[in-house]
């Protein structure tokens, strides 16, 4: 997370010209070391101004790569639910969500693995994904 720490001079600016990139301060800014303004009477603390992060909006490809990460995150979890015939904990949408991703299919009432879930239950234990 980046963070600036700006005088009540340089909040506009940002940036004041010819300052000192390590440290942010010149000498007409009035401002000295250790997160202290020397204008006026009496020592103030700089105000926090967290950083802007660049964000770009989100495309359908990125919403689905996270829906699938968020999927293998919990793929693990769900066999693990399956194996124990604890299926009524499984959230009904995650079902619909593996089944549509070919992990998962009914069969015969049940909910089992497919090969492509079995695989991608093996990569995730070796760590591929």
């Amino acid at each position: 997370m980046l963070i600036q720490w700006l005088s009540e001079e340089d909040e506009d600016s940002k940036a004041a010209p010819g300052g000192d990139f390590v440290t942010g301060m010149t000498r007409s800014s009035g401002t000295v070391g250790a997160g202290f303004s020397t204008k006026g009477s009496m020592t103030q603390p700089r105000r926090h101004v967290p950083a802007a992060a660049p964000t770009a909006p989100e495309t359908p490809a990125t919403a689905a790569a996270r829906k699938r990460q968020a999927l293998r995150n919990d793929l693990l979890a769900t066999v693990d639910l399956l194996q124990r015939r604890q299926a009524e904990r499984i959230d009904p949408s995650l079902m619909a969500d593996y089944v549509a991703l070919d992990w998962f299919e009914w069969s015969g009432g049940a909910l089992r693995i497919t090969l492509t879930g079995q695989n991608i239950c093996k990569q995730i234990r070796n760590g591929l994904l």
